[in-house]
């Protein structure tokens, strides 16, 4: 998992979940994600899913975001997942400058 905030947890933060069994099966997945999907629902925090290596996930809350890949990252060529890791940087760029418009307001 990785948070785009200037503070961990804080509002108006990305948290992006690269999606594995090792995720699937975490502490952090079954304890605190709820909280940070209710966060997402409420608009305080975005939830990205971004699909690392192949894993059954189908059956998690977290399914039915959007994600940033359709393709598992991990299983793609070695030279192909600098490309995907780009793709998915592009994708990022609204949602962190939709994020950033939102922090501005408030601080306006």
């Amino acid at each position: 998992m990785v948070y785009i905030s200037p503070d961990e947890g804080s509002a108006h933060s990305i948290l992006l979940c690269l999606m594995s069994a090792d995720f699937v099966n975490s502490d952090f997945c079954h304890r605190e994600l709820s909280a940070a999907l209710k966060n997402h629902q409420q608009g305080k925090q975005r939830v990205i899913p971004v699909q690392w290596r192949n894993c059954n996930w189908d059956n998690l809350p977290i399914a039915a975001l959007q994600g940033l890949v359709s393709t598992p990252i991990r299983s793609l060529p070695e030279h192909e997942r600098d490309d995907a890791w780009t793709q998915a940087a592009k994708k990022l760029d609204p949602i962190i400058e939709e994020m950033r418009a939102v922090v501005m307001k408030k601080w306006h």
